[in-house]
């Protein structure tokens, strides 16, 4: 089952890749009015007090910016601590400050060729969960973002870290993408929970095995 966008009044464009984020800094007042970049997005209906609308906002702008991006550490909201997501929010932050066409074009294809490669590796975690008989359930379970509510801020057990490493080095799941241990080591958790992480390796292992020669 999808989880359902929760605010209603995000236009088109947070709901694709395309322009990351137009953020209005109006939006973090609290009293702000129907001229706030939140309001208008075709519903300038939108009253709220005490700044409860922003933080639905801001949960659900993050949740957005969580699964295109499919961060290595989902946690770290600084994006500083894993190089790789440094590498991509910093391709991001270039991609906004851009002025000709040209550099935006050019930033964008790298931040877009990232962000593919980790969507391939999650759709391949997804189809796996969806071979083992949990097609309704697959994509919650693949989800990891700071504003769902499926997380745990607990680092990875030694268990998930140990079965992310016999998934490396036993199948072609990763192909030549990055592990994300952090990520995946907290969905495996998840499997662990619901006593279905071997058969997913086992599952893993048929659907792509390691070639000869591999890592």
């Amino acid at each position: 089952m999808k989880m359902a966008i929760c605010c209603p009044w995000m236009s088109r464009k947070h709901r694709h890749y395309d322009d990351i984020d137009d953020q209005d800094t109006n939006i973090n007042r609290p009293g702000a009015t129907e001229t706030s970049a939140l309001l208008k997005n075709g519903h300038t209906s939108f009253r709220y007090r005490g700044g409860c609308l922003v933080d639905a906002y801001k949960a659900s702008y993050r949740s957005w910016e969580d699964d295109i991006n499919l961060w290595s550490d989902p946690y770290d909201v600084t994006h500083t601590r894993i190089s790789q997501d440094k590498e991509l929010d910093g391709l991001i932050r270039d991609w906004r400050k851009a002025t000709t066409n040209m550099e935006k074009k050019v930033t964008y294809e790298k931040v877009q060729a990232i962000r593919l490669q980790r969507k391939r590796v999650q759709d391949r975690w997804r189809k796996g969960l969806e071979k083992l008989g949990f097609d309704a359930q697959a994509e919650h379970l693949v989800r990891v973002s700071s504003a769902s509510g499926m997380t745990q801020p607990e680092p990875p057990s030694e268990q998930a870290l140990n079965l992310h490493q016999a998934i490396v080095y036993q199948t072609d799941l990763f192909s030549d993408a990055e592990v994300q241990d952090r990520r995946y080591g907290i969905i495996l958790d998840r499997l662990i929970s619901l006593d279905i992480a071997e058969d997913f390796f086992s599952i893993a292992k048929q659907m792509y095995p390691k070639e000869p020669g591999g890592i």
